[in-house]
């Protein structure tokens, strides 16, 4: 759990790990489920809020990863992080490079 109630995500699966999944985890009053996959060129978290009011969240990539790009729904953004408020279903892609 992040600053002022944001669930902050940074993934860093272990090496040789292609994708993880995670149910039912909680931030404040919120259950997600998560699907991360891993691919050399970038990274797809498939994000669903299972249970609860909609939450802000960043996701980012880890610190020693160079990024190029992100979209959260097929939406282009800029800066260094993913910020939006999770409801529903959510598609996230970190470009890297």
């Amino acid at each position: 759990d992040g600053a002022g109630g944001r669930l902050e995500l940074r993934p860093d699966l272990p090496d040789g790990g292609k994708s993880l999944r995670v149910r039912r985890l909680r931030a404040h009053r919120t259950l997600i489920d998560l699907d991360i996959r891993d691919r050399a060129e970038w990274l797809t978290i498939r994000m669903a809020v299972m249970f609860g009011p909609p939450i802000a969240t960043a996701i980012r990539l880890p610190e020693y990863e160079e990024l190029s790009g992100i979209t959260v729904d097929e939406i282009p953004l800029g800066g260094e992080q993913a910020i939006f408020t999770a409801s529903g279903e959510h598609e996230i892609v970190l470009f890297r490079g």
